[in-house]
């Protein structure tokens, strides 16, 4: 399974920052063996990226109406915010479970809590590579020792400023989509109560996402796009 690189630091680099992209395995998995899995993990920042990792407990003042004959779907944009909870979940590549935990921060002690998680949970006899944003409670220096010390977790860090190529990305969206926006919480209990029968039934039937875009086709779009600005700039300029 190969993940694509664009730039690392984003389209502000460089010209040569596309053609030295880097090309990088995230595992190759054998599924026959079953000897290597992979798991996509994060945390939540009201479903989305972890720059800001807090799942906001808000009760809108009035019901939320479904889609229905003649009339949209409604949600009021005034509302009461109850408190924030971090949702940390790690999604397994090969049978789209997740494993997941909240907590009230989100720092290297509540992710050394996590990792310690899917140590537990993960089989035994596979190594496990861990796939995850740039944040920097991922790379702490705890983190980093406790990880040297277990030789099958192998960390990889999609590049900066792009957090789309992670899978658990597009779960917090559907998350966030069909579980945490529509709702109105009076509590943070009650949201993360929601959240965990949310995540029961889906790990109770799993479907892994799967990735059909070509890389090289990704790339040769951004290199048209970039080369059409450096086109455009060119025509501008004095």
């Amino acid at each position: 399974m190969t993940r694509i690189a664009t730039a690392r630091n984003g389209a502000s680099r460089s010209k040569s920052a596309l053609a030295t992209a880097p090309r990088f395995d995230a595992c190759r998995i054998n599924g026959a063996t079953g000897n290597v899995t992979a798991i996509d993990f994060d945390s939540s920042a009201n479903g989305k990226r972890a720059s800001a990792p807090q799942c906001q407990a808000l009760e809108r003042t009035q019901p939320c109406l479904p889609l229905g004959v003649g009339h949209v779907r409604t949600r009021t944009h005034d509302y009461i915010r109850h408190g924030t909870i971090t949702l940390f979940a790690a999604l397994n590549y090969l049978d789209g479970k997740l494993t997941y935990r909240t907590e009230q921060k989100h720092t290297h002690v509540e992710w050394l809590r996590f990792l310690k998680q899917i140590q537990r949970e993960a089989p035994k006899d596979v190594d496990v590579h861990l796939i995850a944003g740039n944040h920097c409670t991922h790379k702490h220096a705890k983190v980093k020792a406790w990880l040297a010390r277990r030789q099958r977790f192998h960390m990889h860090f999609v590049p900066t400023s792009r957090s789309w190529m992670n899978w658990i990305e597009r779960f917090f969206a559907d998350l966030t989509e069909e579980c945490v926006r529509p709702g109105s919480f009076t509590s943070v209990a009650q949201l993360v109560e929601t959240i965990t029968v949310c995540l029961a039934e889906r790990n109770a039937n799993p479907k892994p996402y799967r990735w059909k875009a070509d890389g090289k086709e990704i790339l040769a779009k951004i290199q048209r796009a970039r080369s059409a600005m450096e086109q455009q700039r060119a025509r501008q300029a004095p």
